[in-house]
């Protein structure tokens, strides 16, 4: 099967970059508790930006690959005591999307397609078993219909075989991904939590891992366990799994330890746990055997201590929801 790229609207990528993550709307109404205001930092700001919740100091993480400990037991999902499945041996897509405030300078937006393409380059990398590859850089384009539109498309084109994975960088709010932004009414400019989670129950696939780069992310986790009787103990025990992460918990915004501008730069930390385990940095992890496979647990342990680790101050609080069988390989 051969990797193809559909819908690669690269934007400029600038040299100053912004280094937040991701920030709410920032219009000149007033914050409301559904859906808050975030001051952005300028875009020429070179240092370190730290959340405007309880910010810690900023320290300078290493750039090499992380050492990290596994994570607690709170944040780890249940994996199945069930037989281990050899790698789905169905087709295997991924899909990814950048999406910016038009009201963000350009420098944050630069920042998000840069991160993207950045996944996209390491899944891209995989020449045994390859993705299938489908995204949207430009930042101002996608919306709830659009992706709306796209889970339709992917619940007619999945087989029960098939493995699916979603990386999205966008901003977030309480009520969910800010997606919306010609909307009139401001409460229509979220994607809700709740309704991307339905939409990622819904995918047919046998294996669906979903990363999710947005602010106040950790809601999305809490909406598929509000779901769990729709998706708990179904999907163990048909062979299936179902990996749902989040860069940052429900109260948390989503910040870059550095400009992200190479494979090798922290970036984003929840990205770059992402694109390093898509090259192998996982396999192994946690004390298990380097054997050149990346299992579901590898790769769970592997993003959720990494993300953290490589946050300023460890500042991060990354989340999952879902369920798996630890031993399933997800790579290669």
């Amino acid at each position: 099967m051969k990797s193809t790229w559909k819908n690669s609207k690269v934007f400029l990528i600038a040299t100053g970059l912004t280094l937040v993550g991701c920030s709410a709307n920032q219009d000149t109404q007033k914050p409301s508790p559904e859906l808050p205001s975030v001051t952005v930092p300028p875009v020429s700001a070179p240092s370190v930006a730290a959340p405007s919740v309880s910010a810690p100091s900023v320290s300078a993480p290493s750039v090499s690959a992380p050492s990290v400990a596994v994570p607690s037991p709170s944040l780890s999902p249940s994996p199945q005591e069930t037989e281990s499945h050899p790698a789905s041996e169905g087709n295997r897509y991924f899909y990814s999307f950048a999406r910016s405030n038009p009201s963000d300078p350009v420098g944050m937006m630069n920042f998000g397609v840069n991160q993207t393409s950045q996944v996209n380059e390491s899944i891209s990398t995989l020449t045994k078993n390859p993705f299938e590859m489908d995204t949207e850089l430009d930042p101002l384009v996608m919306n709830s219909e659009t992706l709306q539109g796209k889970f339709a498309e992917l619940r007619a084109k999945l087989k029960p075989e098939d493995t699916f994975v979603l990386y999205s960088h966008s901003h977030g709010l309480i009520p969910g991904l800010g997606m919306n932004w010609d909307a009139a009414n401001r409460m229509d400019i979220p994607y809700k939590w709740q309704t991307f989670a339905q939409e990622i129950i819904s995918l047919p696939a046998k294996n669906v891992i979903i990363f999710t780069m947005s602010c106040h992310s950790g809601y999305l986790a809490e909406a598929l366990n509000t779901l769990s009787s729709e998706w708990k103990n179904k999907r163990s025990s048909a062979g299936r799994n179902l990996i749902v992460l989040t860069a940052v918990s429900k109260e948390q915004l989503a910040t870059a330890t550095d400009n992200g501008m190479t494979l090798e730069s922290i970036g984003n930390p929840f990205t770059y746990a992402v694109k390093t385990a898509l090259r192998g940095a996982a396999d192994g992890f946690g004390g298990k055997p380097k054997d050149g496979k990346t299992t579901m647990q590898e790769l769970v342990s592997y993003v959720l201590a990494t993300a953290k680790s490589q946050s300023a101050d460890q500042y991060a609080e990354p989340q999952n929801a879902g369920e798996f069988t630890a031993d399933d390989v997800f790579l290669p």
